[in-house]
């Protein structure tokens, strides 16, 4: 049995401190439809607790028909826009991208975001960049993929960094000392790990109690949990659909799963835990590039890297574009044709770059891989060498 709800079905509501004595109304991110129903906030102060896609879509459709509104933050948090800079998207979810080390990327994301902040004349952008600059590491954190936020900022919404103190009646108290009224409140908190449906004796309480944030050892290969897990980069239908492959050849007998479940799922949840360390209490969070291509190892259908010799326009697109489903229905169980027609055709960012400057940018990119891995080791290998004279 496949059970596909995902983790967001039971709404997470913070405990603050008064929330009890609010006048106004109280809403969640669960709540929301589209605009046209919330008319009634037209012209109204509204507070917007939380950040996420959601927030980002309901901030900014909903702040734009109030009054006065503001968004209440704990901290600065990382985006990921379509284009930034001059370093497209594509780039920054390429096998090219998650093959350098974690302080040479946030290093990189850094440098990109200052770049924008400094050419644009747009306030948006601006406003985007300053806030991704004082964030925390793109690589150890959640990534909101939509940063609509910044529009309504643009347009005059506040937001406010730090987190909520009180709540009085209409009355908010911020950490920050700001102090205002508000005629209602939108929680866009996310949701909390909930499973009703299964008997007290089985429940669990995170995702990453289960192999591959979806076979949990109380259950084995009777029952598989499809959709929970989150890419911090990327889509959750591609992770979704590699994940059923998966299982469906495990319900046919051609796969199966390891006997030991549970040291393996205690594994990769301290993996992740340490990967994403600014916001470890993200339940489901995996690097998506590494996590398909470890379910793509189990079913048989990695894709192979072309040669950067005989191959080279697809040894570009294989390491400098976007990883795309296509990818993995090249080979093995559930290939196309149409799939491998598409790999032949696919884009590149670079498509105007003739033979020679291809090859020879090839080569610059296995060579730089190569340098950043070295210099990598090389700081580790110090570290561990100087540590006794701190002791």
């Amino acid at each position: 049995m496949a059970i596909c709800t995902g983790q967001f079905q039971k709404p997470n509501m913070p405990q603050i401190k008064g929330i009890d004595t609010f006048k106004g109304a109280i809403y969640h991110s669960s709540d929301y439809t589209n605009v046209a129903d919330f008319e009634f906030l037209r012209d109204k102060s509204v507070l917007f607790v939380g950040m996420g896609e959601s927030a980002a879509d309901i901030v900014t459709e909903l702040s734009a028909i109030s009054e006065n509104s503001l968004l209440s933050i704990k901290r600065y948090h990382v985006f990921s826009a379509k284009k930034s800079g001059k370093l497209p998207i594509d780039v920054v979810q390429s096998r090219h991208w998650h093959s350098l080390p974690a302080t040479s990327k946030t290093s990189k994301v850094k440098e990109m975001w200052a770049e924008l902040g400094d050419s644009t004349t747009k306030l948006r952008d601006k406003l985007l960049s300053e806030h991704i600059l004082a964030a925390s590491d793109e690589p150890g954190s959640v990534v909101t993929k939509s940063e609509r936020i910044f529009e309504a900022q643009a347009q005059g919404m506040e937001i406010d960094v730090g987190g909520i103190t009180e709540i009085n009646g209409s009355e908010v108290s911020f950490k920050s000392g700001k102090t205002m009224n508000f005629d209602a409140i939108m929680f866009c908190t996310g949701f909390k790990f909930d499973l009703p449906f299964l008997e007290k004796n089985t429940q669990f309480e995170k995702i990453s109690e289960c192999y591959l944030h979806c076979f949990h050892p109380n259950f084995g290969d009777e029952i598989a949990f499809i959709g929970f897990a989150r890419p911090q980069q990327g889509g959750v239908p591609l992770i979704s659909e590699l994940l059923a492959r998966y299982f469906a050849l495990i319900c046919s007998g051609e796969r199966k799963l390891p006997p030991n479940l549970n040291e393996l799922a205690k594994k990769d949840a301290k993996k992740w835990r340490n990967e994403f360390y600014e916001t470890p209490w993200v339940h489901g969070l995996v690097n998506g590039f590494r996590f398909n291509d470890q379910v793509a190892d189990l079913i048989g259908c990695r894709p192979k890297e072309p040669s950067f010799i005989f191959q080279p326009k697809k040894f570009w697109v294989y390491w400098m574009n976007h990883v795309r489903p296509s990818q993995y229905r090249l080979r093995g169980p559930g290939n196309k044709q149409i799939a491998k027609d598409n790999w032949l055709k696919a884009d590149s960012i670079h498509s105007d770059l003739d033979g020679l400057k291809l090859i020879v940018g090839v080569f610059k990119l296995k060579i730089k891989i190569c340098i950043e891995k070295i210099k990598s080791k090389f700081i580790q290998d110090q570290k561990h060498k100087w540590r006794p004279i701190f002791k």
